[in-house]
């Protein structure tokens, strides 16, 4: 089901730009072969349906590649936060999961190496920037040995294990099905009217569904061009760099790439707003920039709309019940620690803790009702 859209694409609009990242620019066309390249490499590792497979990645191509080819096989993926602490992976690969492959580039390696080891399996790991490796090698689809209408054939079952935060103990795993996936698609490109003229700049982490669902198949689904920014590096070595050190980059993506639309986290606005370069020029292009993730700031708010004469707005949703609304409000009502209204599908009510419903502006639980709860 979610391959199938890139597939439609790469049919339809094969020369049109999907992902942009660094120096590298991938047609839908391309992206589909080296997605078909993806998948022959994993199953050639004995991933096959039902198998789960960790991603280990910064964002970029390799991440989106990796997701699309798990959803062909009919495998289940565990998009993991790269930078978690050793314990946490050790959680995360070998209690909470059996996974098949794990997925990783050269810097996370030796963690993921140490994981397995300690945990005494033999977990095997993908490397996709090794000087040997054979991941993503383009196949053209005339040439894809094997099951090709099994692996484009809508599919309804599951595709993610998504994790809460673990607020209250451990995070709690969630099954989550491709077709819950698609239906946050279709919400998602009908209340942000995407279509093919966009360019979506993503700074929200895959491992945030937020990230990953909206940013990147609702992006691609919409046949638009998913634009990435590249990880911080240094001598071709990838570096930790604060956010504030990118705004420059970003700026420069926002202009190169004719951006229209930004998904990301409230300090990322916020370091835009701060930045002493002028380039407000740059920012012409834009016509939506959602914040979510965390709350945001009235100063960041104000800040970046005197700035660039755009309001941030607010997005709301959970790791169990996915978007639940977008601040989509005329520009001069948008206010900083508003979230819109529901999306459609969604059913939102304040209750008290016996789940009657209170009256207008009255505090209590928020309660939810939505086709696209994960469990």
């Amino acid at each position: 089901m979610l391959l199938q859209t890139v597939f439609e694409k790469a049919q339809t609009h094969p020369q049109r730009t999907a992902v942009v990242c660094g120096d590298a620019h991938l047609s839908y066309r391309e992206l589909f072969e080296r997605i078909l390249g993806t998948i022959v490499t994993l199953r050639s590792r004995g991933v096959d349906a039902g198998s789960r497979v960790a991603i280990v990645l910064p964002n970029g191509p390799a991440a989106v590649m990796s997701f699309y080819a798990i959803s062909g096989l009919h495998a289940v993926a565990l998009v993991l936060n790269p930078n978690l602490k050793t314990e946490e992976f050790s959680y995360f690969l070998n209690v909470d999961n059996d996974v098949s492959v794990i997925i990783t580039d050269l810097a996370h390696e030796p963690m993921c190496r140490d994981v397995v080891h300690t945990a005494g399996n033999h977990t095997p790991t993908l490397i996709v920037d090794a000087p040997d490796a054979d991941f993503a090698s383009p196949i053209a689809w005339s040439d894809f040995a094997g099951e090709f209408e099994d692996v484009i054939r809508p599919y309804e079952g599951l595709v993610e294990y998504a994790y809460s935060t673990g607020s209250t103990g451990r995070p709690k795993k969630m099954a989550v099905t491709q077709q819950q996936f698609a239906i946050w698609v279709e919400h998602s490109i009908e209340v942000l009217s995407l279509t093919d003229a966009d360019n979506v700049l993503s700074t929200i982490p895959f491992f945030h569904n937020f990230g990953l669902v909206v940013g990147v198949c609702s992006t691609l689904a919409a046949g638009a061009n998913l634009v990435l920014l590249e990880p911080s590096s240094r001598d071709g070595a990838p570096i930790d760099a604060p956010f504030v050190f990118r705004v420059p980059r970003m700026l420069e993506i926002i202009k190169q790439e004719r951006i229209s639309i930004i998904l990301g986290p409230p300090y990322v606005f916020g370091a835009m707003a701060e930045t002493p370069e002028d380039r407000t020029s740059a920012t012409s292009s834009l016509r939506l920039c959602l914040s979510g993730g965390n709350t945001l700031t009235e100063t960041s708010f104000a800040r970046f709309k005197e700035r660039f004469g755009l309001p941030i707005r607010s997005v709301y949703g959970s790791t169990e019940t996915a978007l639940i609304a977008i601040n989509l409000e005329p520009d001069d009502d948008v206010r900083a620690h508003t979230v819109g209204v529901p999306l459609p599908g969604v059913e939102v009510r304040i209750t008290d803790e016996e789940l009657v419903e209170l009256p207008p502006g009255v505090a209590g639980e928020i309660a939810i009702r939505t086709l696209v709860i994960f469990t």
